[in-house]
């Protein structure tokens, strides 16, 4: 085989491993920016997740792609995207007129301070606790749809729902904001 001929025989096995990652995968990466940034920002972010992917495959370094380093990268970009959309909110803020009373400040205070508690006890979730309760609760999916997507019974969902429920109870820690009102 030619120097050229092993090159193209290893751009596509890169091709096709790349191929098998996205398709193990890309529901995990997309079901964790969804559930954190909404259906169209979360499909951007898996994409550019699995564009940074493809150019380590690119420069032959494929095998470091792993689920744990796609799911650093959809962290860091959901962090990026956070933080964005804190720094449009507060210039905004400075030329706004706000108008809110001191009672709807301190309810948005708290929604936020619940919704990060809620991500931060999601985030001590083995990435199996934490889909099931995306898909379930975020994504709305029924015990049945969610057994279909995985191949298992209803039954063992709801088993596994009950699992994911408790673990996620034992890391929640209720927001210290809005307490003793």
């Amino acid at each position: 085989m030619t120097e050229r001929g092993a090159q193209l025989s290893a751009e596509a096995a890169g091709q096709r491993d790349l191929e098998r990652l996205y398709r193990a995968h890309f529901a995990e990466v997309y079901s964790y920016a969804r559930a954190r940034l909404g259906p169209d920002e979360g499909e951007d972010v898996a994409a550019e997740c699995f564009q940074a992917a493809a150019r380590l495959f690119d420069q032959g370094r494929g095998d470091e792609v792993t689920i744990r380093w796609l799911m650093a990268v959809v962290r860091n970009k959901v962090v990026d995207r956070w933080r964005r959309a804190s720094t449009r909110r507060e210039r905004a803020h400075l030329v706004a007129v706000d108008d809110r009373t001191e009672d709807e400040v301190a309810a948005l205070i708290a929604r936020s301070a619940r919704r990060d508690a809620v991500l931060a006890a999601l985030d001590q979730l083995s990435l199996r606790h934490r889909a099931l309760l995306v898909l379930f609760h975020v994504e709305g999916k029924t015990a049945r749809e969610i057994g279909d997507d995985l191949g298992i019974t209803v039954v063992n969902v709801n088993s596994a729902l009950a699992r994911a429920r408790r673990a996620f109870r034992r890391h929640y820690q209720e927001p210290e904001v809005g307490r003793g009102r």
